[in-house]
């Protein structure tokens, strides 16, 4: 904590944000306003959803999964434990993980969807190879598909037609 000289005539006050400040006025009318900023939780990760959630996030980041509330539970015991899982699981089988979160509600299941495809998947892709077709499938880090080529022709996912997603 900082002192201020004895000499000094103080004023203190606070800020919102828990601020501490004091104006030291010396004789000489110079007048010198400290702030000290103290933290209620230093160290301690608040348990709300993040705005835009990061790969390696963990789940319950996730808007409506509440740390260590039923949703997060039922995720943990899948094997789900950060946004990427829950991604791969959604891209792989989408059926089974709203399977594993029965007791969402469709509101809320398209609520946590919805904010989980709002991570940025980075450019990691991979590649898969249909054999006989001569056809290469492209997918992000979440295992979304993101393209394909068809012979020496690259195609994003968005512009293939229905039958080009099918085949």
């Amino acid at each position: 904590m900082i002192i201020p000289p004895a000499a000094c005539n103080v004023l203190t006050g606070s800020l919102p944000g828990a601020a501490l400040w004091f104006l030291c006025i010396d004789s000489v009318r110079r007048s010198v306003r400290v702030t000290i900023r103290r933290r209620s939780s230093v160290g301690v990760v608040p348990k709300i959803a993040s705005t835009v959630p990061l790969l390696n996030d963990d789940v319950w980041r996730l808007k409506k999964i509440s740390k260590d509330g039923v949703f997060h539970e039922a995720l943990r015991g899948a094997g789900i434990f950060s946004v990427q899982d829950f991604l791969r699981f959604y891209y792989k089988d989408e059926p089974a993980l709203h399977k594993i979160l029965i007791k969402a509600t469709e509101l809320v299941w398209t609520t946590i969807v919805e904010h989980a495809k709002k991570c940025d998947p980075g450019r990691e892709l991979y590649s898969f190879v249909v054999e006989g077709n001569n056809v290469m499938l492209f997918f992000n880090s979440v295992y979304q598909i993101v393209g394909a080529t068809f012979g020496d022709n690259y195609t994003p996912f968005s512009d293939l037609d229905d039958t080009g997603k099918v085949s």
